[in-house]
C-alpha cells in the first residue's frame, strides 16, 4: 500500500528527479567519460533516490544473452551469474521487461514464478522486490534494461516509477549518443567505398606498430601498392566501374595477407599495409610476390575483363626510418621506383632514391608555376614529302621557356608531367594554342598544312571528340586541318572505347597518324581496326639505318606493310642523307627530321609560310 506525500515533498522529489535528468543530460552530451563509467554513475544516483535500493543495467548482447553493463552495488556472485546469460522468462525482472518490451515490476521475487530459475540467488542475497524498465533504442527496438532490487517486498511509488523511468530513458540516450559517436568515428578514420580505415587511422596504428616493434625488438614493414593502370580503366569504363575493380582487386588482396596484417585506402587506387612479426626482408618480399601473382588472372567485372597489374614499394623499421612520417615517404619513394623500372613489381627503399623523387617534385612545382606565368609555348617542326620541298604538315611541339634554365626540351619534363595530373594541362594547352595560332595564320592568308599535335592518355578518354570539337568551333579552327597522333600503347590501353572516340575524329575530317610505329605491341589485325591515315615509324629505327641491317629491314617491312593497307608512311628523326635517300627508295612518303628543318618557333614558321606564298 503506497502512502500519499504532502506536496512540498513530492515537489522536492520532482526537483529532484528534474536535476538528475538535467545533471545527465548535459554529461551524455559534453561526452568524455566511458560508457561503463557513465552508467556506474547513473545507477549510483538512482540508489541515492531510492533508498536501500540496488540499481543496475542490463544490455542485449545478441538476440539471446545478456551482459551486466552495470552493477555497482550488486555483489559479484550475483554478478557473474547475469553477465553473459542466457534470456529466460523465469530469470527474474531484468530478463522479463526486455523479453515483454515493458516495465516488470515484481513486488517478492522469493514468490513470483518469474524469478523461479533464480530464487535461490535472490534468497542467497537478500532480494525481494524486483523493478525494471526496458531501455528502448529506436523506437521498439528493446536494448536492455533499468533495474532497481530492494530487500523488501512491494511495488514502487509514483516517484520510484518515475526514476525507473528517467533512467531507462537516460540509459538509451547514453547508447543512442555513443552509438552516433562511434559511428561518426568510423566515417572519419573509414573509407566510405571499400571500409577500410584511412589515412587518419594509419597514423595512429603506424605509432603503435613503432611502439611495439621498438618493445619487442622485432621489424615491421609499411608496403605501398598502386595500382598501375587504374586511370585508364576509369578513363575507358567510368568511375562506378573503376569502383566494382577496387573492391574486387581488395578481395585479391585481403586473401595474399596474412592474419593480422592491417590494409588501409590511402587514396583512389593506393592502399598500404603495416607487416608486423617478420623474421626479414624475405618474408616482405614473399608476401609481395604472393600480392602481384594474385593478380597474374584478369579481372571479370560483368562482361568486362581487366588487366589489373600493382607496383609494390617497401619500407622497414627501423633500417629505413625511425618514425611513421619518413617510414610512409620512403614506402611511397619505392613504390615509384617500382614504377619507374617497368611496373608490376616490388622495389625496397634505397637512401638514393630519395634524392631523384625530390628532384622530381621539384620538377613539378615549377611545371606548376611555368602553366601559371605563361612559360610554355609551342614550336613547330615541319613534315616534307620525300621527294620535294613541299610540307604536308606541321607537327606541334612544347617547349618551356624556364626562366633559369633557359630552352627546356620536353624530354625532360613530359615524363615528370605524365606521372601526375599537369599532363592534363599541358595537353590542353597545345590544343588551345594550335588551334589559336592556326586560325590566326589562317586568317592573315596563308596556305598552312595540317597541324599535327599529339594525344596523351589523358586526353583520349570517352567524349573527347564531343570536348575537341567545342573547342574547333569556338576558335574557329577547321577540323580537315588538323591532325592527330596517337601511340599504339595509348590505343590499346583504350581499347573499343578509344578506337570509337578516334573514328568520331576521323568522321569529322580530322587526319590521324600512329606515332612511334614499331615500338608497341599491336597486331596487324588490330591495325586494320584503327581508323587512321598515317603510320610515323619510330625514330629507333631510323637513327642506325646506315649500320643496322636489321634496322633496314623492319623499315622496309613497315613501309611495304603500310602501303598495302592505303596508309601514308612518315619517317621522323631523318638526320642524314642517306636516311633520306634510302626512305625515299623504299617507297616512304615523308620525312621529318633535323636533315630537312628543325623544330623552330612561332615566328620563324610565319616566315616559313609567307615565302611560300610568295
Amino acid at each position: 500500500m503506497s502512502v500519499s506525500l504532502p506536496d512540498h515533498s513530492r515537489q522536492q522529489q520532482q526537483l529532484q528527479l528534474l536535476q538528475l535528468q538535467n545533471a545527465w543530460l548535459e554529461r551524455i552530451l559534453s561526452g568524455g567519460r566511458s560508457e561503463a563509467g557513465s552508467l556506474e554513475g547513473l545507477c549510483r544516483e538512482a540508489e541515492q533516490l531510492v533508498p536501500d535500493a540496488c540499481a543496475c543495467v542490463m544490455r542485449l548482447v545478441d538476440s539471446d544473452r545478456l551482459s551486466v553493463a552495470a552493477a555497482p552495488s550488486m555483489p559479484e556472485p550475483f554478478r557473474a551469474v547475469y553477465d553473459n546469460a542466457i534470456l529466460s522468462g523465469s530469470a527474474g525482472s531484468f530478463v522479463v521487461s526486455i523479453l515483454e518490451g515493458s516495465a516488470c515490476l515484481i513486488e517478492d521475487a522469493w514468490r513470483d514464478p518469474r524469478w523461479s530459475s533464480r530464487r535461490e540467488l535472490a534468497e542467497a542475497h537478500d532480494i525481494r522486490a524486483s523493478w525494471s524498465q526496458p531501455v528502448m533504442m529506436d523506437g521498439a527496438l528493446v536494448s536492455g534494461s533499468f533495474t532497481l532490487m530492494l530487500p523488501r517486498p512491494g511495488l514502487p511509488d509514483e516517484f520510484q516509477q518515475s526514476v525507473l523511468q528517467v533512467c531507462a530513458n537516460l540509459t538509451a540516450l547514453l547508447w543512442r549518443h555513443q552509438a552516433h559517436t562511434r559511428q561518426m568515428w568510423h566515417l572519419a578514420h573509414h573509407d566510405r567505398l571499400t571500409g577500410l580505415p584511412n589515412r587518419d587511422y594509419l597514423d595512429a596504428e603506424l605509432e603503435r606498430a613503432i611502439l611495439a616493434s621498438d618493445r619487442l625488438g622485432k621489424p615491421f614493414a609499411l608496403m605501398y601498392i598502386d595500382l598501375d593502370n587504374f586511370k585508364d580503366i576509369n578513363d575507358s569504363f567510368g568511375h562506378d566501374f573503376g569502383d566494382r575493380v577496387l573492391l574486387e582487386a581488395l578481395r585479391r588482396i585481403r586473401a595474399s595477407l596474412r592474419e593480422g596484417d592491417m590494409i588501409f585506402r590511402h587514396g583512389g587506387d593506393e592502399f598500404l599495409l603495416i607487416l608486423e612479426n617478420l623474421e626479414d626482408a624475405l618474408a616482405v618480399d614473399a608476401i609481395a610476390r604472393k600480392l602481384i601473382a594474385a593478380f597474374a588472372a584478369p579481372l571479370r567485372i560483368d562482361e568486362q575483363t581487366v588487366t589489373a597489374r600493382f607496383s609494390i614499394g617497401v619500407s622497414l623499421y627501423p633500417q629505413d626510418a625511425d618514425n611513421a612520417q619518413d617510414l610512409l615517404k620512403h614506402a611511397d619513394i619505392a613504390m615509384y621506383q617500382a614504377k619507374a623500372g617497368g611496373k608490376n613489381d616490388v622495389h625496397f627503399f634505397e637512401p638514393a632514391l630519395a634524392k631523384r623523387i625530390q628532384r622530381r617534385m621539384q620538377m613539378e612545382q615549377e611545371i606548376r608555376r611555368g602553366l601559371q606565368r605563361d612559360e610554355f609555348e609551342l614550336y613547330f617542326q615541319p613534315q616534307y614529302l620525300a621527294d620535294s620541298d613541299e610540307m604536308a604538315s606541321l607537327e606541334a611541339l612544347l617547349r618551356w621557356n624556364h626562366p633559369e634554365r633557359g630552352l627546356v626540351l620536353p624530354g625532360e619534363f613530359i615524363p615528370v608531367a605524365e606521372k601526375s595530373s599537369l599532363i592534363r594541362e599541358l595537353s590542353l594547352l597545345v590544343f588551345h594554342e594550335l588551334c589559336r595560332i592556326g586560325r590566326i595564320w589562317l586568317d592573315r592568308g596563308y596556305e598552312i598544312p595540317r597541324l599535327a599535335v599529339n594525344m596523351s592518355t589523358a586526353q583520349l578518354t570517352e567524349a573527347c571528340n564531343d570536348r575537341l570539337q567545342m573547342l574547333l568551333e569556338k576558335t574557329g579552327m577547321p577540323a580537315d586541318r588538323i591532325e592527330i597522333e596517337v601511340t599504339e600503347t595509348l590505343v590499346m590501353n583504350r581499347g573499343d572505347s578509344g578506337v570509337r572516340e578516334l573514328q568520331k575524329m576521323r568522321d569529322q575530317g580530322i587526319q590521324l597518324a600512329l606515332d612511334d610505329f614499331g615500338t608497341g605491341y599491336s597486331s596487324l589485325s588490330q591495325l586494320k581496326k584503327m581508323p587512321i591515315h598515317k603510320l610515323k615509324i619510330d625514330r629507333s629505327f631510323v637513327m642506325d639505318l646506315e649500320q643496322d641491317e636489321d634496322d633496314r629491314v623492319i623499315v622496309r617491312t613497315i613501309i611495304a606493310m603500310g602501303r598495302n593497307l592505303g596508309l601514308e608512311i612518315v619517317a621522323e628523326g631523318v638526320e642524314t642523307a642517306f636516311q633520306q635517300q634510302f626512305l625515299l627508295d623504299n617507297g616512304c612518303d615523308y620525312i621529318q627530321g633535323f636533315y630537312r628543318a628543325r623544330p623552330m618557333p612561332v615566328e620563324q614558321v610565319e616566315k616559313l609560310l609567307f615565302r611560300s606564298e610568295s
